[in-house]
């Protein structure tokens, strides 16, 4: 039937489906099992550390556009 027991994922908490369903970009810290939800890098961005969160914080405030289509992908 194709749907997902969110509940059975242990990823970070509901607001992360929450913000993919609004159509919101998030960039969360990283854990393996996002990836059984979502596309890390197409539909939702990851970060490892403060130095990389800083990093891409930089980065996709000077790419709005690449921010969004991310955003729209994970909402999709």
């Amino acid at each position: 039937n194709g749907a997902i027991d969110i509940a059975s994922v242990p990823i970070s908490n509901m607001r992360t489906y929450e913000a993919a369903g609004l159509g919101v970009f998030q960039l969360t810290n990283h854990a393996e099992q996002l990836n059984d939800l979502f596309c890390i890098g197409s539909e939702i961005e990851t970060y490892r550390n403060d130095d990389e969160l800083i990093d891409k914080i930089y980065y996709f405030l000077e790419r709005p556009e690449l921010a969004e289509k991310i955003a729209r992908a994970g909402q999709d």
